[in-house]
């Protein structure tokens, strides 16, 4: 699951329902993550299939909640729980979120970390540098 994309309807349906009951008791899961590798490995799929699956109204609310949450932690100057990061994940490319760089990830999840910040980052930059070069390529009269 973490390295093939699913192209199953039913499946998506499926790990949609699993996201959005993970986001509703976030708090409850942090205790099972190291239990359950399902919890780590449905944000690869989310970033694998480039964040395609819709999100409810519900989602969104309580994505934003928690994304405010995780912000103002880091504003305090602690780290905010993995849980919380990885939860994120589930709904958005954390390349893109503003607060990516304050955060420190532990070695236990440096895959996570490779594929959702590193990686990204330097697919991010990689992009910049692309767009500017085909820039620079292309003249006009």
């Amino acid at each position: 699951m973490e390295i093939a994309p699913i192209s199953d309807l039913c499946l998506e349906e499926v790990l949609c329902a699993c996201r959005s009951t993970y986001l509703e008791n976030v708090d409850y899961f942090k205790s099972y993550l190291d239990v359950v590798p399902f919890f780590k490995a449905l944000p690869a799929q989310c970033h694998i299939n480039e964040y395609i699956y819709s999100d409810c109204d519900s989602d969104q609310v309580s994505l934003c909640n928690l994304m405010d949450t995780v912000k103002n932690k880091l504003i305090s100057g602690e780290q905010p729980n993995i849980v919380d990061v990885i939860c994120v994940a589930y709904f958005r490319p954390l390349s893109k979120v503003e607060w990516r760089n304050e955060l420190i990830i532990s070695n236990k999840f440096k895959d996570f970390a490779k594929t959702h910040l590193i990686d990204s980052n330097t697919e991010n930059v990689f992009r910049q540098i692309s767009h500017h070069r085909v820039r620079s390529l292309i003249r006009f009269p």
